[in-house]
Parts: C-alpha cells; sequence; structure tokens
C-alpha cells in the first residue's frame, strides 16, 4: 500500500460536514476514508445527495407548516382512499347499471378535482 503524504485541505459548511459525518458513520469508515472512498469510486455516491437532502422548503407566506402537513398527511390520503374503493367497487362488480357507472364517474370526477386542488395548493406553497 503507497504512503499517503500529500494533503489536501477542504472546508465545508457545518450542515455538510455532519451529513459527511453521518454517510461515513452508515458505512463504517471515518470522514476522511469516506471521501477518499466516494472520490476515488471505491464507494457509490450517496443515494440522496447533500444538496437536496438538506434543503429546507420555503413555503409562501400564506400557508404555515401546520397546513402543508394536514394537506400531505390527511388529505392526500384520504383521496387516495377514495380511489381505492372505487377502485374495489369496479373490480368487485361484474356489471353495473347505468346510473352507477355514472356515478362512479361522477366519483372519479371527484377525486381528480380534489387532487388537482391538492396539487395546486403544494406547488404554491414551495414555489
Amino acid at each position: 500500500m503507497t504512503e499517503k503524504s500529500k494533503i489536501l485541505s477542504i472546508r465545508f459548511t457545518p450542515n455538510a460536514l455532519d451529513w459527511i459525518v453521518r454517510q461515513a458513520r452508515e458505512v463504517g469508515v471515518s470522514k476522511g476514508r469516506y471521501i477518499r472512498k466516494v472520490v476515488l469510486g471505491e464507494l457509490p455516491p450517496a443515494k440522496v445527495p447533500f444538496g437536496t437532502n438538506q434543503r429546507s422548503l420555503k413555503l409562501a407566506d400564506d400557508i404555515t407548516h401546520r397546513e402543508m402537513r394536514r394537506m400531505v398527511f390527511r388529505q392526500l390520503p384520504m383521496v387516495g382512499n377514495n380511489l381505492n374503493q372505487l377502485t374495489k367497487k369496479v373490480n368487485c362488480a361484474d356489471e353495473f347499471t347505468k346510473q352507477e357507472r355514472e356515478q362512479i364517474m361522477i366519483d372519479i370526477k371527484v377525486c381528480r378535482q380534489d387532487l388537482d386542488q391538492l396539487s395546486i395548493k403544494i406547488m404554491e406553497a414551495i414555489l
């Protein structure tokens, strides 16, 4: 093994260094060894890069974190649940009356509108 005699000094932000330490800990090496192995191709890069992993969301002024959590963790799953119920209904029945088909189409349209509204609210909140 060749002796490591050359030194390279690199500066990191505190958050970036903490992230590197966590990544190194996950693979069981020191932070210096982790950096060397990734740079030299002996380890694959992190699955989620630091830039995307550590970036905090900036919400629009009129959206609170509480509202965002409600949309993502309550309203969105409710729409998914409604779609699952419709899917089960469609898959379990052999035939539908004209009235049943029309009601299913209305229900699907309502789910789609709810999903569209949630998507717009979320996109407006984070852009």
